[in-house]
């Protein structure tokens, strides 16, 4: 019975561009018939900022996907606005009291078997290609254990560049004396998940946007042919907010060019064939500060995607129940308990 409504679900709210085929296995769950998932993170994205460049027509790439998919209005209950716990959430589906990933330096290696990527390779195995490709550095890090600067500057207190006060070698300015105030931490949030081996295709650190789409694009040439979940990471628009302000024309211009590289997204997959059976959710961490440098109280969040008729409001925990409904996996056993709910009616 559950099998039939999936079909009948998948006919009628999903955007009819998506394909029937199904891929069978003895030994591992079928791949669900639109075959891939990509989660596009635009890092920092403020809710009313992206509302407002929607409505100016700045957009145009984002517009069309709202209009022939769903707009979510997503808020932040749990946890901080910061980019550790975001994404930690997004990727597991867990507030902080599960994984650890408190805030940006107090956090831990998110408990092995936890993340969406490794749900998803139990029940499909190889079958399903896994791919994990980030912008940032430390915040969706793979480093293992570690001593981290509690006091040296995150900024500079000139032009609000960002040290490496992450890295204990590192020449980085400190506050309250000239001493350094050192941290053991276990490992970054993505530790365990790298090291498991699970991820066909990872790579951290890549920085700028148009280097993350260089190396998506060549990934997506390598898998064209596979079944696929595949999370992409742009450190933009959060870094220019940091240094520029939220209010700024180079915030607004970060989002403008991720729409640009969403743009080269979707032409991408209708060189490679891909539209028809592919699956986009444009989400964010966390919002920004209205008019500050800062994200500390940013609850205001979104989610786009292809998929129609998804609920008008969600929760930043509801991203991977909906993946998991989506892939056709019963969370309903899982330990600890799943949170949030998905946002598909």
């Amino acid at each position: 019975m559950k099998k039939l409504f999936l079909c009948f679900f998948l006919s009628a709210c999903f955007n009819p561009l998506f394909s029937a085929e199904t891929h069978k296995s003895p030994m591992k769950s079928s791949i669900p018939k639109f075959r891939n998932i990509i989660v596009i993170g635009w890092d920092g994205s403020l809710r009313e900022r992206v509302e407002l460049l929607l409505k100016q027509g700045q957009l145009p790439n984002l517009k069309s996907i709202i209009d022939h998919g769903s707009y979510v209005s997503t808020t932040i209950t749990k946890d901080a606005t910061e980019t550790k716990p975001g994404w930690t959430q997004i990727l597991t589906g867990y507030s902080s009291k599960t994984t650890g990933v408190l805030n940006n330096k107090f956090y831990a290696p998110i408990p092995k078997g936890l993340t969406v990527f490794e749900r998803l390779s139990q029940k499909f195995g190889k079958k399903l290609k896994l791919i994990f490709l980030t912008g940032k550095v430390n915040n969706v890090g793979i480093r293992g254990p570690h001593n981290i600067c509690m006091n040296c500057l995150k900024r500079s207190t000139i032009n609000s560049k960002k040290t490496r006060w992450w890295d204990e070698f590192a020449e980085t300015p400190v506050f309250g004396g000239h001493k350094k105030i050192m941290n053991h931490r276990e490992g970054e949030p993505y530790y365990y998940l790298y090291n498991s081996k699970v991820v066909d295709h990872f790579q951290t650190a890549l920085i700028e946007g148009p280097n993350v789409l260089r190396k998506a694009f060549l990934v997506l040439d390598r898998v064209k042919n596979d079944a696929f979940f595949a999370f992409i990471h742009f450190e933009e628009p959060d870094e220019q907010g940091h240094v520029f302000g939220e209010n700024s024309k180079e915030y607004s211009k970060a989002l403008m060019d991720n729409d640009i590289n969403l743009g080269k997204m979707l032409n991408k997959l209708k060189e490679l064939n891909l539209v028809n059976n592919t699956i986009l959710i444009v989400t964010t961490d966390h919002g920004f500060d209205i008019g500050k440098h800062s994200h500390h109280d940013a609850r205001n969040t979104f989610l786009v995607s292809t998929i129609k008729n998804l609920r008008p409001t969600g929760d930043r925990l509801d991203i991977t129940p909906t993946i998991y409904e989506l892939f056709d996996v019963d969370t309903r056993n899982f330990t600890p308990p799943i949170e949030g709910k998905s946002i598909i009616p």
